[in-house]
């Protein structure tokens, strides 16, 4: 379910959403909501949306309306800019959420993961990938998906399959700058910037790695296809939303990263955990719940660090002639 925008309302330069009016405990659903990311905004809302509407699971809530009771959803769009989605933080923290889900982006969640951990704030990261994100132990904070080195080792057998040299072109964000500093320190692929690439219409190397936004990503393939590049292209897993697809001129063959369960497997299993959680005793305490759902997310293995060891990466072809 895509966002109403008539029902967003403008605060500090961000928008909000409520879609419960009084209940015990609120849970913010955090991303992109406008702006050019807005996509995954729309993915993680209708996710969330679909996770909320599920029969409830615990004996307690019999009704949609006993679960509303209990529940507040509060979604916040941090536009995917760190200093939005600091902003949002710090709302969240003064209005005293319990959980947060979502801050799609890696740099967003970064810039805020220290604030809810020092607040108590259990911290759900669906599509969050960064490697920095899980350095340090932490008693709030899951991570679902896998991270970027797991994604680039991936990345590598992929390209290493192929003969020939092997580049990473970046769009510079800070994203793709963290996957390409794995792939150039790890597996010594050489790494350019969108900009050079589309310098060459010659290209110097025979296979490639793109990184960055899916929009950026699609940019690149279509320079690639123009100037007739006939080598393996792996497209990073911000490419793995339709959008993407609609951005390309065809001939396009592309193999994108994806997640073992895809994006929107983690949101509403992580919504999903949550939930039953609240079902089941509306009045748990943060720190509880964090502990409830480190031992009871049947979809989830945490380690100390936060991460979830059961999520992997493969990859899908998206071809068209």
């Amino acid at each position: 379910m895509k966002v109403p925008k008539s029902n967003l309302l403008t605060a500090n330069g961000f928008l909000a959403w409520r879609v419960r009016a009084v209940a015990n405990k609120k849970i913010a659903i955090v991303g992109p909501l406008t702006g050019p990311r807005s996509a995954y905004g729309d993915l993680l809302t209708s996710a969330a949306n679909a996770a909320l509407s599920a029969h409830p699971i615990s004996t307690k809530a019999t009704s949609t309306q006993a679960v509303s009771e209990r529940v507040e959803f509060v979604y916040m769009d941090d536009q995917a800019l760190p200093h939005v989605a600091d902003a949002v933080a710090k709302a969240l923290i003064e209005e005293g959420v319990t959980v947060v889900i979502g801050h799609f982006n890696s740099a967003c969640a970064a810039t805020v993961k220290d604030q809810y951990e020092n607040a108590g704030i259990v911290f759900v990261l669906p599509a969050s990938t960064g490697d920095d994100l899980t350095e340090q132990p932490s008693r709030y904070r899951f991570r679902l998906c896998a991270s970027n080195t797991k994604q680039c080792e991936v990345v590598a057998e992929l390209l290493d399959a192929q003969s020939g040299s092997h580049m990473v072109v970046s769009d510079g964000s800070p994203y793709a700058e963290g996957l390409a500093t794995v792939l150039a320190s790890t597996y010594g692929y050489r790494v350019i910037h969108q900009e050079n690439l589309y310098e060459q219409t010659a290209f110097d190397f025979d296979n490639v790695f793109l990184a960055g936004t899916h929009f950026s990503c699609a940019d690149m393939l279509n320079h690639l296809n123009r100037h007739a590049f006939t080598g393996r292209v792996v497209g990073c897993d911000d490419c793995d939303i339709e959008e993407f697809e609609t951005l390309l001129t065809p001939p396009y063959s592309i193999e994108v990263m994806k997640l073992d369960n895809g994006f929107e497997f983690y949101i509403r299993h992580g919504v999903k955990a949550v939930l039953y959680i609240l079902y089941d005793d509306s009045d748990v305490s943060n720190l509880d719940m964090a502990d409830r759902l480190r031992c009871s997310a049947s979809s989830f293995r945490f380690n100390e660090y936060g991460d979830n060891t059961l999520s992997t990466w493969h990859h899908l072809t998206i071809k068209e002639q």
